[in-house]
């Protein structure tokens, strides 16, 4: 009888796992009891899927109903969005996306542990990848916007765990389902799209084969067809129009795409982030070498130092996993650099950046404190990273608690506002057009239209070339709801064109809105009401 041959694949202890369970819910506990004090999603986008989501339930494959179109990046997260919708839509989104976010966080503090226990970190090391996340306000916060950025890291963590083999491993894991997954993350989210390529350059370290490669590409390369196919058929464009409406609404204040101005702003509104991923006080404060604001450019500057020590740490012992989670961080980040140099609501576009930050930041301060680590006797130096992990955790998790509670109310009492204006004071079939239509389009029973450019390709000409009041006359819009800041209207809508009535105004405290933009920039302070009325040359 041939004896089968056993291997040793190391495996991270029970007990450690259970840890990890409990400090992530804890965590997202805190995070998410923002819901106890007000319902519903800190970002007016979130609304935007779940109206995208409604109408995939219901057979649109768009924001339109009966129209082919788009109004959502991920097509993946949109399917399954539209899961709560096809079984009846009895749960509150919510509610569907919050349990959804805490088993996506789950999965991910057992990913990063299976990761780091594989590459053979020391303890200390481990611990700080697969942990301090957990206390991370500004990570666990992508829990509550019901987007797709948990879901993308979660596919991107267990696809370079399924493809790197332990050397003296049989080739059991299949090359195909690491293709199917890697796949998947295309259809999530497009920076999702090179760790495929990213993989297959690693088979050597993988301890695969060509063929194994090839396979994995191929099924890699099925899902990038899919997701130009879709877009071509939904949009008529290769890439998401919802990409293109944001590149018009950021670079229209930048100076262009690739303009000095534009990519010196990407890298500084990075580092004044970095102490508001740590407290929620610094709602005012901006990077400046005088005044007031120059302790806040100094402890920004402290907070990259240390995360640049702990990123050099790493890069002195990469692993071969740990190593492409790296690479893949680096990859999104000069996506975005060279294509759309901005963070995102809360720094959400460059999502693997905010799961390794705390990570880096507590590995530099554990690099420096290392010498005493080796050389003291006392148990001082281990008491004190441990209270500095969990006194940053503290003021992270309440800090962002609040900025989500500040979100909430803001979209609740300005678009959500307006939405319950409209529906009690307007006709039920009036065309109501807006520019930040996600709450506002998942109230209304009637169909709005989208003027924001994330829905219909064929508006992004009007509105590039400021001829949006021809748009409007062409589809017969009667009200415009506009995004407005001290009187300064997001849309030109010329009056020689389309004479304006102001109907009603709705608009959150300046103190509180303000520190919610500046933490997670998500609308401006007041949504504006318009009746329209058309001169004779834009209604012909």
């Amino acid at each position: 009888m041939t004896q089968e041959t056993t291997y040793d694949i190391p495996s991270p202890p029970r007990w450690q796992q259970l840890v990890l369970i409990l400090l992530y819910t804890a965590g997202f506990a805190v995070v998410a009891s923002s819901l106890l004090t007000i319902w519903g999603f800190p970002l007016d986008d979130s609304y935007l899927y779940q109206t995208v989501a409604r109408a995939l339930a219901h057979g649109s494959s768009g924001f339109y109903p009966g129209r082919a179109g788009a109004g959502a990046t991920s097509f993946l997260w949109v399917c399954i969005q539209s899961l709560n919708f096809v079984t009846g839509g009895h749960i509150s989104p919510v509610l569907f996306n919050l349990v959804l976010s805490w088993i996506l966080l789950l999965c991910i503090g057992q990913l990063l542990l299976l990761l780091a226990t594989r590459d053979g970190l020391s303890t200390p090391a481990r611990w700080i990848l697969a942990a301090s996340p957990a206390f991370c306000g500004n990570f666990l916060w992508l829990g509550l916007i019901g987007m797709e950025h948990l879901l993308l890291i979660v596919l991107a963590l267990a696809s370079i765990c399924l493809w790197f083999r332990q050397e003296e491993e049989p080739g059991s894991r299949s090359s195909l389902l690491v293709g199917l997954m890697v796949g998947l993350l295309v259809i999530t989210r497009p920076e999702g799209a090179p760790l495929g390529p990213l993989l297959a350059l690693a088979i050597r370290r993988a301890h695969r084969s060509v063929r194994e490669a090839a396979s994995m590409l191929a099924v890699w390369a099925v899902f990038v067809a899919g997701f130009f196919g879709i877009n071509l058929y939904t949009s008529h464009t290769l890439m998401p129009v919802t990409m293109q409406g944001r590149l018009w609404l950021w670079f229209r204040f930048q100076g262009g795409p690739h303009s000095l101005r534009a990519i010196k702003s990407f890298f500084l509104s990075w580092l004044a982030h970095l102490p508001r991923i740590f407290s929620s006080v610094f709602g005012t404060q901006q990077i400046s070498a005088e005044g007031a604001d120059r302790l806040y450019t100094i402890l920004a500057c402290a907070i990259f130092v240390l995360a640049v020590i702990g990123l050099i740490a790493w890069l002195r012992k990469l692993s071969a996993r740990f190593g492409m989670l790296l690479a893949l961080a680096g990859v999104q980040f000069f996506m975005y650099l060279a294509l759309f140099p901005v963070l995102g609501h809360g720094g959400r576009y460059q999502s693997f950046l905010l799961l390794l930050i705390f990570p880096a930041v507590f590995s530099g301060l554990y690099s420096l404190l290392q010498p005493l680590l080796a050389s003291a006797r006392a148990s001082w130096p281990q008491r004190c990273l441990i209270l500095a992990v969990l006194a940053g955790g503290v003021f992270s998790l309440a800090g962002w608690r609040s900025i989500a509670i500040d979100g909430i109310t803001h979209i609740d009492e300005t678009h959500g506002a307006m939405a319950r204006w409209i529906a009690t004071h307007l006709p039920q079939n009036a065309r109501v057009g807006a520019f930040d239509s996600g709450r506002i389009s998942y109230t209304l029973p009637q169909s709005v239209t989208d003027l924001g450019g994330l829905a219909d390709s064929g508006y992004l000409p009007y509105l590039m070339d400021d001829d949006i009041p021809e748009y409007l006359a062409k589809y017969h819009i009667q009200y415009v709801v506009q995004p407005v800041i001290d009187d300064d209207e997001m849309l030109d809508l010329d009056e020689s064109e389309v004479k304006l009535q102001q109907l009603a105004q709705f608009c959150s405290p300046f103190g509180m809105w303000l520190r919610g933009f500046n933490y997670t920039g998500h609308a401006w302070q007041c949504q504006r009401l318009y009746k329209l009325t058309y001169v004779d040359s834009a209604a012909n």
